[in-house]
């Protein structure tokens, strides 16, 4: 919860300073696809899966091209892992989560004629909704069929955070074309898994700033 409350202190910091710099405050949607795979420290062939996310966010402008946008997203994370070790030893390995993330960008703009390029950069944390894991295949280590998690801290922890990285392109009349990447930096796996994991997502969209 730490980490959530300093998100939410830099936020109201944001709305503090913009309330300095007179400027309209404006209001985005945005959804599309996301490219989400995990990153190990040991083993493992994680694939990337075409999975999706939407979400909203609101631009503070705190100087002339620059501005402050808090958001909100609901995404799906996850990886695909296909492997064979032996005769005995093969599958196909499905892991999906479901997360909120609550992202905090630092936006710098540049015209383009009428048009706006944005790109930011910030710091986001995600909470863990729900998530299962499928495994079709034989192994020592995986049973055969779906487990949820329920993130009590041994297979697969609640929270998340990273950073997040962002760049818009807005056209004058509101629409956005948007391309995201999220670098988690905290382990996802519990006590229970003697290995590292962390997310890696890319994210490509569409949206309307107004």
């Amino acid at each position: 919860m730490k980490r959530l409350y300093i998100v939410l202190a830099f936020i109201c910091m944001s709305v503090a300073v913009h309330a300095q710099y007179k400027s309209k405050i404006e209001f985005g949607v945005k959804g599309g696809l996301a490219f989400p795979t995990f990153q190990f420290a040991e083993g493992g062939n994680p694939r990337t899966y075409l999975s999706g996310f939407v979400g909203g966010f609101v631009d503070l402008p705190v100087a002339q091209y620059f501005s402050i946008q808090p958001g909100v997203s609901l995404v799906e994370k996850g990886y695909n892992d296909k492997f064979f070790e032996s005769e005995t030893s093969y599958g196909n390995l499905k892991t999906r989560l479901w997360v909120v993330e609550i992202p905090l960008h630092i936006v710098g703009k540049m015209l383009i004629g009428n048009d706006q390029l944005q790109f930011g950069a910030g710091p986001y944390i995600g909470f863990n909704l729900s998530g299962k894991q499928k495994f079709e295949g034989q192994s020592d280590i995986y049973k055969s069929g779906t487990i949820d998690f329920d993130f009590d801290g041994k297979d697969m922890k609640r929270q998340d955070y990273g950073i997040s990285l962002m760049a818009n392109y807005k056209f004058e009349n509101g629409l956005l074309v948007n391309m995201g990447y999220g670098l988690g930096l905290s382990n996802l796996y519990g006590s229970n898994i003697d290995n590292t994991a962390k997310n890696r997502v890319l994210s490509l969209g569409v949206g309307i700033q107004l």
